[in-house]
């Protein structure tokens, strides 16, 4: 989900600036790379973006569980302790 989303704004972004006039293309026989480069390029940047962010909220995460502020929650023999 997020990487849809990323992606969404990647060629957004990518859209604004061609109409505004920022050459972002490639001439000659290097042409087929104005398909290429927005396709797999944000591709790659936005699965990037959304793994880092997974990692970073797994890590807070982890933290907030074991944290000595959260109750422990261990049940052993039916009783909680």
């Amino acid at each position: 989900m997020a990487v849809a989303h990323a992606l969404r704004e990647l060629y957004g972004i990518h859209g604004v600036l061609i109409m505004a006039g920022v050459p972002l293309y490639f001439g000659g026989h290097w042409y087929a790379l104005n398909i290429f480069v927005p396709l797999i390029g944000y591709g790659v940047i936005a699965a990037l973006a959304a793994h880092i962010y997974s990692r970073v909220a797994l890590r807070r995460l982890r933290a907030l569980a074991t944290s000595p502020e959260t109750p422990d929650q261990s049940i052993q023999g039916g009783h909680s302790q």
